[in-house]
This record gives C-alpha cells, structure tokens and sequence, in this order.
C-alpha cells in the first residue's frame, strides 16, 4: 500500500497536490506527484496523520487510489521479474521453501533485528508458537502456503471466545498481527515479490473493544497514591515525576543526570515517540526529589533511576503494584477481563498532568513544550479529560 505526503513550497505554503510514496520493483522508494489535487481547508499541522474538513478527505481518498495504482503496477511488475527468476532456478533444480516452524530461528539469526527486553521477546515467541501450533492444525506447513484467507482466519480465531469464555483484546490482537506482519517481512521467509499475508489485516470490530480512556486522577486520589507508593521510594519517586511532568513511562526510565540542571532548575528530555526534545522546568517538589536522589545516587551512575533504567519491566510491575494497591482490581466497562489499572496507570498521570495544566489555564501551546505534541487535537482527543470534581471546585470559586 503506498502512502501519501503533502509537500511545501519555500515560502511554507502547501503546494495543492498530493504525492504517492511507494517501493518500485527494484526496492527503491519512489515519491511521485499525483494528478489529484486537494480540495478544501488541508490539516493544520500540514500533516496527513490529521485530519482535514471533508472535501479534502473525499480528495485525500481518490489521491490513495491512485498512489495504490502506482504501487500495485510496481508490485505485479516486481512479481513477474521473481517468477523469471525462479523459473531458472526450478530448471536448475535450485528452489527452496521456508518452513512456518522454522520462522523463529530466521528471526533469532537476523542479524538486522533489534534487541528488545524480555518480556517483549516472550511475546514474540509465544505469538510466533501459537500461530505455528495452528498452521499444523490447518496442515500448513510452509510460509508460501499462508495467504490472506488463512491470515484472516487466523485473526478471527484470535477474536473468538476460548472454552473459558476469554477473549484477547482489540490491542492485543494487533500486536500479534504486527509480530506475525513482521515475521512474513524478514529476509528469507516468504520468496523475493510475494504478497505480506498479514499486510492490511486487521482485528474485527467488537463492541468490547471500544477505547477506554485513562482517567485522570483527582487531587484526593493522587494523596492516596502517594501514600500507598511512599513504601517503594522508587516507585514513589517515579510516579511524582510522572505528575510534575507529565513524560511517558520510558523517558522518565532512562533519565539521565547529565540532562538534570539541579542549580537552574531544569530538565532536558528526548522523547523517544516522537524525538522531540523538550526542556522543562522543575517544579520545587521535583527538585527535592531529585537533588536527594542525585545526593544518595552510586558514584558513576548514569540514571536517575538506576533499577527502571536496567530493569524497566520489573519497575513496572512494581508501579502497576501500587495502582493496584491504591484503587483495586475492578472491571471497567470495556470488558470482562479487564483491570483497574488499563485506567489507572502510570500513564494516566500524563492524562492527569495535561487535564490540570488545561483547566489552570495553560495555552495548548505551552502544555505542548512539555508533551512534545505537534497536533493540538492529539492533546484534546486522548489527553484532556477534566474531572468533574475540579469542574466542581473551579464552579465554586467562580460564584464565591
């Protein structure tokens, strides 16, 4: 599938055409100037990954169309040259076949891929071990037997209710399908042109599945967070870094001293979603926290939190411990299965962070300096949810 970009001109204005991105037959990526121009008021941002009004979203529609054109011409252009080639090669005696059961040890020997944490690689194997337990129920036994229909039917499988009545999550079925997407994508398992089975396939739609929202805490609920966690000065010391400044769980993993000014008051992050590099102030709670921990830190220590940096998936569960422990393990509207802590975590606190920072009366602009967003609809559709009951307090002092 090709994608779509939007071009400027010098000036900074957007030049009223769309452009098509997609992998030519020889593997090049090739951006071409489409003969859809848009219509209409284009994203603020200039980016595609927002939205327009709707005529420029009719014109962004016909636009892919066409880019899809250009990329299913270079894909059948790519197929031919392959199927040349192993017409040689099956005269020569010289084809071969990937094994499904054989795809982890492709993976594991791959020098290109990257190193992940521990957790992460036992989802990968036993997504990659479930899926391969199924092909030999359905008897297939190599990768180019896999198709579209098998991979659809595979997600479908997922979706559907085990013995017990369990079902995965929406989310969880989509990471599966990226380690499966990814695993078809690796050099070696499917022959050079033939078609991802796992491109384009998503979970079904399920009403279980709608988005549940993190919550933000109000200031009643934050007390009691901090005083449950004041056991795990760790834990403690990271979930007041989330509410000072509102970072993601793995920046605030990876702080290092050397981007903390304890003597002017300030902090410098590079996100790690989106490579913004912030710099934010402290705030005088903060910076207790910090020159303390800075003050009892092991000589040569890189990290702010030495146990979250080297083992982040433990920190982990020691925080969602806390969360636990302070609003217990009850389901939320979204299904059966799910706990107290997919709204009540350490991300929430972000939520919280943005919520407060809005109804104080910060401009989307500097609440921005601090998140890294570039899109401000980003911050309003997933971020800002106020509370009712600094609603209520805000309410109160307006009519004292």
């Amino acid at each position: 599938m090709a994608s779509l970009t939007l071009r400027k001109t010098q000036a900074g204005k957007i030049v009223k055409r769309f452009y098509g991105k997609f992998t030519d037959e020889k593997g090049s990526v090739k951006v071409v100037a489409l003969v859809t121009k848009f219509e209409g008021r284009p994203p603020v941002s200039g980016r595609l990954r927002d939205s327009g009004d709707a005529k420029f979203e009719n014109a962004r529609q016909r636009a892919q169309r066409e880019a899809d054109d250009f990329a299913e011409k270079a894909r059948d252009k790519k197929i031919h040259i392959y199927a040349l080639r192993k017409l040689v090669e099956l005269r020569q005696g010289e084809i071969t076949e990937t094994r499904i059961a054989d795809i982890q040890g492709i993976l594991d020997g791959d020098p290109r891929t990257r190193q992940i944490s521990a957790l992460r690689q036992r989802i990968k194997t036993r997504a990659l071990a479930a899926f391969c337990k199924w092909c030999a129920a359905k008897r297939l036994t190599f990768a180019t037997e896999v198709g579209r229909t098998a991979a659809g039917e595979y997600v479908s499988a997922l979706a559907a209710p085990d013995a017990e009545g369990r079902t995965y999550s929406r989310a969880s079925i989509r990471g599966t399908v990226t380690i499966l997407r990814a695993a078809f994508a690796a050099n070696g398992v499917l022959p050079e042109g033939a078609a991802n089975p796992f491109s384009r396939i998503l979970p079904p739609a399920r009403a279980q599945d709608a988005t549940v929202s993190r919550s933000p805490l109000s200031r009643e609920e934050e007390a009691r967070l901090l005083a449950v966690a004041a056991k795990d000065k760790t834990a403690r010391d990271i979930i007041l870094t989330a509410l000072h400044t509102g970072q993601r769980r793995g920046d605030i993993f990876n702080m290092r001293w050397e981007n903390i000014d304890l003597q002017n008051r300030t902090m410098r992050v590079r996100q790690s979603k989106t490579s913004a590099v912030v710099k934010l102030p402290l705030s005088r709670v903060l910076l207790e926290t910090l020159s303390r921990g800075f003050a009892e830190r092991q000589q040569g220590d890189p990290f702010v939190f030495p146990f979250a940096a080297k083992h982040p998936d433990k920190a982990r569960s020691r925080i969602q411990g806390v969360f636990r422990e302070t609003f217990g393990s009850t389901c939320t509207d979204s299904g059966k299965h799910k706990r107290a802590a997919n709204t009540r975590g350490l991300h929430s606190l972000r939520t919280t962070f943005i919520s407060r920072r809005l109804a104080e009366g910060w401009t989307i602009e500097q609440v921005s300096l601090f998140t890294g967003h570039s899109s401000a609809e980003t911050v309003y559709k997933h971020y800002h949810k106020a509370s009712a009951l600094d609603l209520r307090d805000k309410l109160e002092e307006s009519l004292a």
